[in-house]
């Protein structure tokens, strides 16, 4: 296929498309679609991270093209030399003092948790809990030295390879995604194409505004945590912030792993400090449930709690790393997809979904149809 038939417009029709499946036809259609995903889960994990880089790159360019009149393909290329200049005029700021910091904070953190452990196995409760946990790893590291460096050189370069799927599949979809969603719709029977338009438009919009939504998060919460850890006096205040930053990309999980190690400091330094942390994080989930989150959940769809946890712990069990990462934008777009098909359209329900009306005006505004 041709690069100029790729950007014509898909043929749709208004007839009514009918059932394509038997039920034991959906059944098997599920079954092999779990097998599927069950080898190349993996794969697909880098791909879909691949695709919200391109969302990342495509919501920003799409700001510059609005506000500079640029077309498209040069808005993007000046987004890109604008995240590159910036990370590169942030690393000669801030890297040599960032790298000090967490290289100290790599050797303060065990140090802070030993003389932790020192005070509680003065008393009859904590020593007994340490025993038992300490037998527990001891029956685990057993052995476990065999093959360590094989290891890590193996997963260095798992995470270049995944690294390079990653941006390498942001870049060409973020180029032209039209030609891509061209080739998703055109598996799709006719009748059902445009709703399949919609719905595909319904879940970038969702990612967009979780995207967008979780750079606010961690921006904000790293800025305020190293502002107050600096201000309470608690040492590497800088790397904490930047920590609680990154952590803060991984919903519900993220934040109270970040403030563990300020915890740690903060004990072993003045046990007063460990309490004014406590504070410090009490208000950054405060400022982040009755601010920030009301900001996004105006134009995403709200994900409860108990579903977040369980797509994580899930993705986190069967993928590791990258699962646990990728595993609330992925379960955020199948809830859109479920709410349009299955409650929508075989409850008929109406939902009144905002990622739904803007996906639709912006598959208008693509020409995808014509």
């Amino acid at each position: 296929m041709s690069e100029s038939e790729e950007a014509q417009p898909l043929r749709t029709t208004n007839e009514p498309p009918g059932r394509p499946f038997s039920r034991a036809g959906l059944v098997l259609l599920g079954i092999l679609a779990a097998v599927f995903f069950w080898f190349a889960g993996r794969l697909l994990l880098l791909v879909f991270a691949g695709v919200l880089f391109a969302i990342f790159l495509r919501t920003g360019a799409g700001f510059l093209s609005k506000y500079l009149r640029l077309p498209s393909g040069w808005s993007l290329l000046l987004f890109v030399l604008l995240l590159l200049g910036g990370a590169t005029t942030a690393g000669w700021l801030f890297a040599p003092s960032l790298a000090e910091q967490a290289r100290d904070l790599t050797e303060a953190v065990p140090k802070a948790y030993s003389q932790l452990t020192d005070r509680l196995r003065e008393t009859t409760w904590g020593g007994w809990v340490l025993d038992q946990v300490e037998e527990g790893q001891n029956a685990q590291e057993d052995g476990a030295m065999v093959g360590h460096a094989t290891t890590a050189a193996w997963r260095l370069i798992d995470g270049i390879v995944a690294l390079v799927v990653v941006l390498f599949v942001g870049l060409y979809l973020a180029v032209d995604p039209q030609a891509y969603v061209r080739g998703v719709l055109r598996l799709v029977p006719m009748a059902r194409r445009r709703r399949a338009g919609e719905v595909l438009y319904a879940m970038g919009y969702q990612l967009r505004w979780w995207l967008l939504g979780q750079l606010l998060s961690m921006i904000v919460v790293g800025l305020i945590m190293g502002i107050g850890l600096a201000f309470i006096g608690v040492p590497l205040a800088f790397a904490l912030g930047v920590l609680a930053g990154l952590l803060e990309f991984i919903p519900t999980i993220g934040p109270p792993l970040a403030v563990i190690p300020a915890l740690l400091l903060a004990l072993v330094d003045e046990p007063q400090k460990a309490l004014y942390v406590l504070i410090l994080y009490a208000a950054l989930q405060i400022i982040e449930s009755y601010l920030l989150t009301p900001l996004v959940q105006q134009r995403a769809v709200h994900l409860k709690p108990v579903v977040t946890i369980t797509a994580q712990v899930f993705f986190a069990w069967t993928f590791g790393a990258i699962g646990i990462l990728i595993a609330v934008p992925l379960i955020a777009a199948v809830q859109v997809a479920v709410q349009m098909w299955y409650v929508e359209d075989l409850l008929s329900d109406d939902l009144k979904i905002v990622a739904e009306r803007e996906g639709r005006r912006e598959l208008e505004e693509d020409h995808i149809f014509g």
